[in-house]
């Protein structure tokens, strides 16, 4: 939720291919690429991991209207993109990180810490915390170094996805399932049953099966902050709400609210007196039982664009339908489809006639859930004489601006606020020697305070 970008973006090159990699049926292989290198302990690593995927959208979406790759898939609770793409296409490097033929060495690569969701509700007995529409899961009370092996089952008992690996040498384990397909993700009414051994081929120390539960949102009152939910009677749950403050310290709030479900199986939780806004998360996670919590993240719909690309993505409820809408000059251009397992629908703004709709200041833009919005001016000059950025955005806001280095991939970037007539200016003299002729692109990065919308702005600079 903070702004602050402690991760580093790959920024697509997918015609830097090499290598074998798995394959997958009709000659279709999967990769498996992490979003993230550095993580903020204090910002849950999914919030993180969505402002990555962001940026990263353009390129995937424009790779795949290439043919060059034919699905993908974020894990964002894991940090990770899963890809599918044509055998005939070669391995990809992404920026300075490989796509990998292995899902958990790409997992292995994000930095993991234990959540407080597992702090909150588990036992002393092995317990696992397990996404709903993800593949992944966590598991710790297992001994160290111990051996899990694990299968999950769709309704009618057919085999999805296998697990095996171990734990750490404190019991913990972040791993998710092996990927099979776009669609091999753990939904209610699935079954999970996970075994655990002392060590690799060793004595079974317990085995444990649960069906996976439904949680879900029944609203989200924004000016009440009242979160209204549904899902296993009786039981304990934990949720927390994360909110950008959008604020002069670049703060956030990271509230938590704990009880029981009511015997109806519903349950409403007031949050306070901050209104909740566009783009706030929850992650509601329901104890099961003494090994089994499940956890839904919910996100309040809302939309990021980016200006000067063909490229918007909406966030609401998986497997619902999605709609967004552009007033494009004196066009409008609605495009239709569902939203993914992790509440995505990505857009790829083209024409009837397979043009892409390059986004402007001004444009109109409106989705599910998500009320009209215009596209905000968003400007941005790089002075290399004084290693300064300076421009135009909304006035009296407070927002990102970052330079990317485009020879090592590093980002660094400024918290700046805008003057009473939208003016700004931020140096970057202590972090980045912008020098002439050298490769480097400035970014403008703007949540809007009132709806939670994001729009994203590029400037390559170069000799």
């Amino acid at each position: 939720m903070k702004a602050l970008r402690l991760l580093l973006v790959f920024i697509f090159a997918l015609t830097l291919f090499s290598s074998s990699t798995a394959q997958a049926k009709g000659g279709e292989r999967y990769g498996f690429m992490p979003l993230v290198k550095q993580v903020d302990a204090s910002i849950p690593l999914r919030i993180q991991s969505q402002k990555a995927l962001n940026r990263l959208m353009p390129e995937l979406l424009a790779a795949q209207n290439k043919g060059e790759i034919l699905e993908f898939e974020p894990e964002l609770s894991a940090g990770i993109i899963k890809i599918k793409y044509a055998a005939s296409t070669n391995k990809s490097m992404l920026g300075t990180t490989q796509v990998f033929d292995n899902i958990h060495t790409a997992v292995g690569m994000v930095p993991h810490t234990e959540p407080v969701h597992i702090q909150a509700v588990s036992g002393s007995s092995p317990s696992f915390l397990v996404g709903l529409y993800s593949s992944c899961f966590i598991a710790t009370n297992l001994n160290s170094y111990s051996y899990v092996i694990a299968s999950l089952r769709n309704k009618r008992g057919a085999v999805l996805a296998t697990y095996a690996g171990n734990a750490s040498s404190g019991g913990f384990l972040n791993d998710c399932f092996d990927y099979t397909g776009i669609y091999s993700d753990i939904l209610p009414g699935y079954t999970l049953t996970y075994v655990v051994y002392d060590t690799f081929g060793g004595a079974v120390l317990g085995k444990y099966t649960t069906v996976a539960p439904a949680i879900n949102v029944i609203a989200a009152n924004k000016k009440s902050s009242i979160l209204t939910s549904t899902s296993l009677p009786s039981k304990a749950y934990s949720i927390w709400w994360y909110h950008d403050n959008l604020d002069a310290g670049n703060s956030f709030l990271a509230v938590n609210k704990t009880g029981t479900i009511r015997a109806t199986g519903r349950w409403s939780v007031d949050f306070g007196t901050v209104m909740f806004r566009g783009g706030d998360e929850f992650d509601m996670a329901v104890t099961q039982n003494a090994n089994f919590t499940f956890i839904h993240t919910y996100t309040i719909p809302s939309i990021y664009c980016q200006l000067g690309s063909n490229s918007c993505v909406l966030h609401g409820s998986p497997f619902t339908p999605a709609t967004i809408s552009i007033v494009h000059g004196t066009k409008t251009y609605t495009f239709n489809g569902t939203f993914s397992p992790c509440g995505c629908f990505n857009a790829n703004l083209l024409s009837p006639a397979g043009i892409p709709i390059l986004l402007g200041y001004g444009d109109k833009i409106s989705g599910t859930g998500v009320s009209v919005y215009a596209l905000p001016n968003l400007r941005a000059a790089a002075n290399l004489a004084n290693d300064v950025v300076s421009g135009i955005a909304p006035a009296k806001r407070y927002f990102e601006v970052a330079v990317k280095d485009s020879y090592t991939y590093s980002w660094y970037t400024n918290w700046v606020h805008s003057n009473t007539t939208g003016n700004y200016a931020s140096s970057f003299a202590s972090q980045f020697d912008m020098m002439p002729g050298y490769p480097f692109v400035v970014e403008v990065y703007y949540v809007d305070v009132l709806t939670g919308n994001t729009t994203d702005r590029y400037y390559p600079v170069g000799p």
